[in-house]
């Protein structure tokens, strides 16, 4: 779709997102279709039905569980017909450029809104718990933010990047330069746009009871 082509290339070059985010912005609808053919309620020959099409987003696209908002204006992009109805999972994720599907634009929109989002978010709360210029482990483990589930995506991986050493070598006292660490720890994997297939468990876990 070219608007959210565009749109992918303006915020990277105004500093908002990543070349990360525009690669998986760019291949949103392909992992998605991947993720639906394993998803049990899909059948094998690319249908689904509406209910069960809206049950895989909440499932696979990460933040959607946690934005009503946006998951309401993604239903609406969605065939007419009662939740029953049948659809081809195949024909409304093609990201054509010249036509793309209501719901392929919603969804690559959508996406590029959450990680704005979620990148301010995190680096506001990384910033207030530095001390100074620099960052150490032990204030980002303090960081109350980090244990929202939105945010369980980010891995040891991750972290250690940021610092710049390996995952055996961090220690509390480990530190860096606040925005270096922003810099190198999204620069990388750390959200990506399907979610794994262990995160639903660890959400749960993470949930008050």
């Amino acid at each position: 779709a070219a608007e959210p082509d565009f749109l992918c290339w303006q915020l990277l070059l105004d500093g908002r997102v990543t070349d990360f985010v525009v690669r998986e912005n760019q291949q949103l609808c392909a992992k998605f279709l991947e993720y639906l053919k394993h998803f049990p309620r899909a059948k094998e020959d690319g249908s689904i039905t509406k209910q069960n099409l809206f049950s895989a987003v909440q499932k696979g696209l990460r933040n959607k569980r946690h934005n009503r908002a946006n998951l309401l204006r993604l239903q609406q992009t969605f065939p007419p017909g009662g939740q029953e109805t049948s659809v081809s999972y195949r024909g409304l994720l093609v990201d054509d450029m010249f036509m793309p599907s209501p719901l392929v634009f919603c969804l690559r929109i959508q996406h590029l809104e959450e990680q704005v989002e979620w990148s301010t978010k995190l680096c506001t709360a990384i910033r207030a718990a530095a001390s100074e210029s620099r960052l150490s482990y032990g204030e980002y483990i303090g960081i109350d933010l980090l244990a929202d589930p939105e945010f369980l995506c980010i891995d040891h991986t991750d972290i250690a990047r940021g610092f710049g050493v390996d995952k055996a070598d961090m220690r509390l006292e480990t530190s860096q330069d606040v925005e270096k660490f922003l810099r190198n720890l999204q620069d990388g994997c750390v959200c990506p746009v399907i979610r794994g297939m262990d995160e639903e468990d660890e959400e749960r876990a993470a949930e008050p009871q």
